[in-house]
């Protein structure tokens, strides 16, 4: 689950990581990752892509990080 309070700096790191990983994502990014991890929901996916950011939940992040170097990989 995620961590109940980030600091600012906290914030501001995990908010950077979104920006530098959303523009290598597709449009279905959510499907994606729900698909590749169960546990995650697609709703944490879009809370997290949204902005401003309403959830930082670093579980779904990494995930997205996952899957857009694998796009770039490949």
């Amino acid at each position: 689950m995620p961590k109940a309070l980030k600091t600012p700096e906290e914030k501001a790191v995990f908010r950077y990581r979104v920006e530098q990983v959303k523009p290598r994502l597709k449009r279905y990014a959510a499907l994606l990752v729900t698909s590749q991890h169960p546990e995650i929901s697609a709703e944490r996916v879009y809370n997290v892509l949204r902005t401003p950011v309403r959830c930082y939940d670093d579980e779904v992040l990494n995930a997205l990080e996952e899957l857009a170097n694998l796009k770039v990989a490949a």
